[in-house]
């Protein structure tokens, strides 16, 4: 009787496992079916990390496909968790042999200064190409950021890492009460912002840090070592403005997460006001 329970209850443990295992599979769902009269619509490469001027009222889209000869209107899906932000359309158009196109997307009085914003633009789905490997891609993500920086002065910046000085322009934000000198060592979008009263004073913002210092990425990248910053933290320096020259002196040290090269100050001088 033992032996026969033994065995019973064997059968109904495999019995009960079996039936967890076929309660367990995945039911997949079936892949989309491509429209074989796609005409492949995508979003060529273009700049999609933006700095919108103050007055800014749209953004100009550009959307490409590999098939056409014929007149499409494909639509658009648009997605932004900022909303009333920007307004894009429901769909766009080509024309009989036209490959590209571009459209607008309206910047609306909502998006506030200073402010980063994301968006997420995407081709309706019949319209694309998901099962080929490709470079290029039916959805895009804009990156967004509106300023009120204007041109405050021009003069002669001098760095301290190239040895060398060009024509460049200082920039004023009344919203932040920041100035601002734009690819402050040569590379776009490394920028370097500090306050000033018009005295002799100076404070460096913003930055990030490198370790226990803080500074701007310059975008000058050293083989052995990495990003390379320019270091204002204390004990860095002197940052100041000689109102008899006109000049403001950035005693930056040039670091990275290995060490410092030591301090080696940038000067920018202003020759006229905007």
């Amino acid at each position: 009787m033992k032996h026969l329970n033994k065995i019973g209850l064997l059968s109904i443990f495999i019995m009960t496992m079996t039936f967890i295992a076929c309660k367990d599979d995945i039911v997949r769902e079936p892949s989309p079916q491509f429209n074989k009269e796609s005409n492949k619509v995508y979003f060529p490469e273009q700049e999609n990390n933006l700095t919108l001027e103050i007055d800014a009222t749209k953004i100009s889209v550009t959307i490409a496909r590999e098939i056409s000869n014929a007149p499409l209107t494909v639509g658009l899906l648009f997605s932004c968790a900022a909303e009333n932000a920007f307004i894009a359309p429901s769909s766009v158009s080509f024309a009989a042999g036209e490959a590209e196109t571009t459209f607008d997307i309206t910047v609306t009085g909502n998006v506030e200064l200073m402010k980063q914003y994301l968006f997420q633009i995407s081709v309706e789905q019949n319209q694309t190409d998901p099962y080929t490997v490709s470079d290029v891609f039916p959805v895009i993500v804009f990156n967004v950021i509106k300023e009120d920086f204007a041109p405050y002065s021009t003069g002669e910046y001098y760095s301290g890492w190239w040895w060398e000085s060009w024509e460049a322009d200082m920039e004023y934000s009344p919203a932040t009460e920041r100035y601002r000198i734009k690819a402050f060592c040569g590379h776009d979008g490394y920028d370097a912002y500090f306050q000033w009263n018009g005295g002799s004073e100076i404070t460096m913002v913003g930055g990030s840090k490198i370790g226990s210092r803080t500074g701007f990425q310059t975008g000058e990248i050293h083989s052995d070592y990495g990003m390379i910053y320019a270091s204002y933290s204390a004990p860095e320096g002197p940052f100041e403005y000689d109102e008899a020259t006109k000049t403001f002196t950035f005693g930056y040290a040039w670091r990275v997460a290995a060490g410092s090269w030591g301090v080696d100050p940038d000067t920018y001088t202003i020759t006229a006001l905007y």
